[in-house]
């Protein structure tokens, strides 16, 4: 009211990582990625983190019914919203593996998540990224990894189409960048570099630089009339200060499907 926030509690969850609010027969759910179980210290990572669900009451906020549906995954770190197959989904990526959880007709039936790859990732994007009809996966791999992939599915089986060396990868995103089929890749060492990733001719992928020693953390994106914008929390490693800062990507040449 007047312009004022409100902020109060509504649920204790250690090592909440990512989360995401949806709908399902017009009632809203909580789904909640923990990147581990409990610590003893910083860098132990004995305990696995989870998928959780909850009832979301819409007046209130509150959570009811707070449910794991997924255990077991060690170092889950990759979460994001996904279309596969025409429906909902969640994508997983952890030291167990990456997984998809496509989203139930009726919230009864349960959740019937199946494991995708079997190689440790720390974050997946899925997009078609070449525009013939299917979909990549785009993956850091492993944990904050130094390899980024891009592998499509050719006569049923994975291929790898792209690679490259990176260093504490940390952004992974898949889309449209004005009306273009994109992959956007950021690493937090070395030249911290954020890229778009293309498909250009021959199906060869084009890198195209946004920025470098910025040490990318994590992105949202958004689209209008006169330009694609991200916005990134930009750690820069080994310097005191972060930063947040407004790209808008606008197209200097026109591209035409090839």
């Amino acid at each position: 009211e007047e312009g004022e926030w409100w902020m109060r509690s509504i649920e204790t969850i250690p090592f909440l990582h990512r989360m995401d609010i949806f709908s399902v027969n017009n009632n809203l759910y909580f789904i909640g990625s923990t990147l581990c179980g409990l610590k003893e210290r910083i860098d132990d990572w004995s305990q696995p983190g989870k998928i959780i669900i909850g009832n979301v009451d819409p007046e209130t906020f509150e959570l009811t019914g707070v449910r794991t549906i997924m255990d077991g995954l060690y170092r889950n770190h990759g979460f994001s919203k996904i279309i596969h197959h025409e429906k909902e989904s969640y994508l997983i990526s952890s030291d167990s593996g990456c997984w998809i959880i496509p989203l139930p007709d009726d919230i009864n039936d349960g959740f019937s998540p199946y494991k995708l790859f079997d190689f440790p990732a720390s974050d997946m994007a899925v997009f078609d990224i070449d525009d013939d009809g299917d979909q990549e996966f785009a993956v850091i791999t492993p944990f904050h990894g130094n390899q980024f992939k891009i592998l499509k599915s050719i006569d049923g089986h994975f291929s790898e189409i792209y690679s490259r060396k990176i260093e504490f990868g940390h952004v992974l995103w898949g889309g449209l960048i004005n009306t273009i089929p994109s992959f956007i890749l950021g690493y937090r060492k070395d030249d911290m570099k954020l890229l778009i990733l293309r498909s250009g001719k021959n199906s060869e992928i084009e890198e195209f630089l946004i920025d470098a020693d910025c040490g990318p953390s994590q992105i949202s994106c958004f689209q209008e009339s006169d330009g694609f914008n991200i916005l990134s929390a930009n750690r820069k490693t080994g310097k005191i200060d972060g930063d947040v800062a407004l790209y808008t990507i606008v197209e200097t040449v026109s591209r035409k499907k090839q």
